[in-house]
């Protein structure tokens, strides 16, 4: 498509103000070396002086003089640090004002980066005030907005999104279009959103696109207003859910915003292959120290504290050989059971308390032992730790009173009744067991109907058996988990028993269950610092209930934490064609905008041996086009995924490797894995390796596995069948795709 002479011209502008800024860095790189080597050589002449002094008033200011020269040292190496990274990508977005100053019209040009840069008139988004001018305004608004406690009145004259890489312009978002530079050429694109070039280079793909140039004022405002409110995030797939979590992230760990430290917050994922890909992410957001955790490696390790006959010496918990049944998995992470635990240990602690009134003899106990007890009484603190607090408070009494005296007797007795009480309390295994022996108060709370008296005997039955085995299912770790935060008080944050963490980013959270979910709740020091991220659309745990956003909402909303739920509907990942086909599979209309691309391409064959061959003809094409991109061959099953990989590296050698849960390689080339690991990831080009009907099957949970597995592609989609295909596609003839029928002799080449 041809470019207009104004886009060229706005091309051209951008270059030469990127190119001004590249410019201005680099003098400002070896400023700083300059100035770093005559502090370190000045520091170093200090500290020879400071040897050679003899006066203890000249080395008191020598000393003095060294410090501050050592500091500045270290400023000018940060500096150093910071405009390298600088040259590499120094902003995502500019924008001009412009604001009547007496009588006469003023223009102002800003920056949007991680760093600001003054000489560059680069402002870092998390801290500067101004940069709300940019989110909440569109080119040619008029605006009038509170900026530093000054009124601004003006008009946005430009507002652009760039994607600069290497100190290269590669995309620029204007009043004119969108346009990415492919080779030496620029190219018009159809549509508002981001797409990687054709010539990205390989690490891009190995982390979450940069959309923070694309979010709405609505997301901006959820991102960095309300620190201490927590926020749930719901959005189809594609729409920079995780994105808009991870910004809000840090931006809160900019130290203009919160007290939070990168080692009190942590993220939760459900694989380890989104886990890598966040990892990768972190650095180019400035979050780096941020814990990232799956969801089982978490759970791991507080197991390691609370049960740690069940945990291995390399901190993984034992599992059975065998899984339980869905039945069984669904009642040990459902609500029932959750609220049956929190009920049950409600009334323990009321009881176990009320027990210990009656057991110890008060009116011969000290006063300040009775006050201390009454204190804990009223509390509500862990009974765990109410109990451990009155024996360390008797302990302190036994050495400071006379083994002849009454109150010694008494204080002896009540250590003893105090032991009695905590022993059994300290063992996690057998609380759980206790709970499911309580069969009809379990199903007092379930609103499901799913639940019977004999799944609970089974699920019993079998927790009896793995227990005695050293054992543990990895559906009852958050049934174990929770008793444990209840009793105890107690999380491990991976450096210190803390109380809990500063912020918890939860992603995913629809393949989450209440249990599961409540666990990580209470693993934050206030429920206010949660961002809960999730598309039911892409629920694949059957094993699951999701308690839906509306309960969520309404949970927090009772106690006056949550004020922020955003929704997403503009997909920024794939092309507005992949997003028609992944609707269709879910019977639903979400998406409100998104870029145009080519409509998903299907080829359907006759045998298998002919469906690899094009699979094969159609990969091929695919790395020659995208040499540096990583292209998925997604499966159904990880079984499949194998197979598949089996039969394709004869063609293709060490250039198609398994991504599966132990490894997942975001290297450029060919990742064969299944659509549960691939979820939370995107490819330039995704292959469906015979989408069938037993491997999706026209029901909700099918339709999702679908769903997730085609918004998993950013530009190029192919499906290629031999078996009957997924009922829960649209027709081979439908508009929706370009099928191509191999299974006639005459037969047709891709475009």
């Amino acid at each position: 498509m041809t470019i207009g002479p104004e886009a060229i011209s706005a091309i051209e502008e951008e270059e030469k103000v990127l190119a001004d800024v590249i410019c201005s860095l680099q003098n400002q790189l070896q400023s700083s070396y300059r100035q770093f080597d005559n502090e370190r050589e000045r520091a170093r002449t200090l500290t020879s002086e400071l040897v050679a002094a003899t006066r203890l008033e000249d080395k008191a200011m020598l000393a003095s003089d060294e410090a501050v020269s050592h500091a500045l040292s270290h400023k000018k190496s940060t500096d150093i640090g910071t405009l390298k990274k600088m040259l590499q990508k120094p902003y995502f977005a500019r924008f001009v004002v412009q604001e009547i100053e007496g009588q006469q019209p003023r223009r102002y040009e800003y920056k949007l980066g991680f760093a600001a840069n003054p000489d560059c008139r680069i402002v870092d988004w998390r801290k500067a005030p101004i940069s709300k001018l940019y989110y909440n305004y569109k080119e040619g608004d008029e605006y009038s907005d509170q900026i530093q406690n000054r009124e601004r009145n003006g008009v946005v004259i430009a507002r652009n999104a760039v994607e600069i890489a290497k100190g290269k312009l590669v995309r620029l978002s204007c009043r004119h279009g969108t346009f990415a530079k492919q080779g030496n050429n620029w190219q018009l694109l159809s549509g508002p959103a981001r797409a990687r070039s054709e010539d990205a280079e390989a690490d891009e793909y190995s982390r979450l696109p940069d959309v923070l140039s694309l979010i709405t004022a609505e997301q901006f405002k959820a991102i960095t207003e309300d620190a201490d409110t927590a926020i749930l995030i719901q959005g189809i797939a594609g729409s920079g859910k995780t994105t808009v979590a991870l910004h809000r992230l840090a931006w809160l760990l900019h130290e203009d915003n919160s007290d939070l430290k990168p080692e009190q917050c942590l993220i939760v994922v459900l694989s380890r292959s989104l886990k890598t890909y966040i990892t990768n992410t972190l650095p180019s957001i400035n979050a780096n120290g941020v814990r990232v955790l799956t969801y089982l490696e978490w759970v791991a390790e507080t197991l390691a504290r609370a049960c740690p006959e069940l945990v291995d010496r390399h901190g993984q918990v034992r599992r059975p050989a065998d899984r339980p049944s869905q039945s069984i998995t669904r009642l040990m992470r459902s609500m029932a059971l959750l609220k049956h635990i929190e009920n049950s240990e409600r009334r323990l602690r009321a009881r176990i308390l009320s027990e210990l009134e009656e057991q110890i003899s008060w009116e011969e106990a000290p006063p300040g032992l009775k006050k201390l007890f009454a204190d804990l009484n009223s509390s509500d603190l862990p009974l765990l730790t109410v109990l451990k607090r009155l024996q360390a408070g008797i302990e302190r009494g036994l050495e400071a009173i006379a083994p002849s005296k009454p109150a010694f007797h008494c204080l002896s007795g009540a250590k003893e009744t105090l032991q009695r009480h905590i022993a059994p309390l300290t063992n996690m295994p057998l609380a759980l067991l206790t709970l499911l022996e309580q069969g009809p108060e379990i199903l007092s709370h379930d609103e499901t109907k799913l639940l019977d008296l004999d799944l609970i005997s089974q699920a019993l039955a079998r927790t009896k058996q793995t227990l005695a085995e050293g054992t543990l299912d990895r559906f009852s770790d958050a049934a174990m988990l929770r008793l444990f935060q209840i009793r105890t008080g107690e999380v491990w944050t991976g450096t210190a028993m803390s109380g809990g963490y500063g912020h918890i980013v939860v992603d995913e959270v629809q393949d989450l269950g209440p249990l599961d979910l409540a666990a990580l709740i209470k693993a934050s020091k206030d429920p206010r610092g949660l961002t809960i991220v999730g598309d039911t659309s892409q629920k694949i745990d059957e094993t699951t209930v999701f308690p839906g956003w509306q309960k969520l909402m309404q949970h927090w909303d009772s106690k006056q934490a949550i004020s922020k739920y955003l929704t997403l509907t503009v997909a920024h990942r794939s092309t507005i064609q992949i997003m028609k086909l992944a609707e269709y599979v879910q019977r639903q209309s979400i998406a409100t905008g998104g870029r145009n691309g080519r409509v998903p391409i299907w080829f359907r064959c006759l045998k298998e041996q002919k469906g690899i061959a094009t699979i094969i003809e159609w990969l091929n094409k695919a790395l020659d086009r995208y040499p540096n991109a990583v292209t998925a061959v997604i499966c159904a099953t990880a079984p499949e995924a194998r197979y598949a990989l089996s039969l394709l590296q004869p063609s293709f050698g060490a250039a198609a490797r398994l991504g599966d849960e132990d490894v997942f390689s975001f290297e450029e080339g060919i990742v064969v894995t299944d659509v549960r690991q691939a979820k939370g990831l995107e490819f330039v080009n995704v292959l469906l390796w015979n989408p069938n009907y037993r491997s999706y099957p026209s029901t909700q949970h099918g339709r999702n596995l679908l769903y997730t597995a085609i918004t998993r592609a950013e530009e190029n989609l192919c499906l290629v069948t031999w078996n009957k295909p997924s009922e829960a596609l649209p027709s081979f003839f439908a508009p929706l795709v370009r099928g191509i029928d191999l299974t006639t002799n005459q037969e047709e080449d891709e475009e």
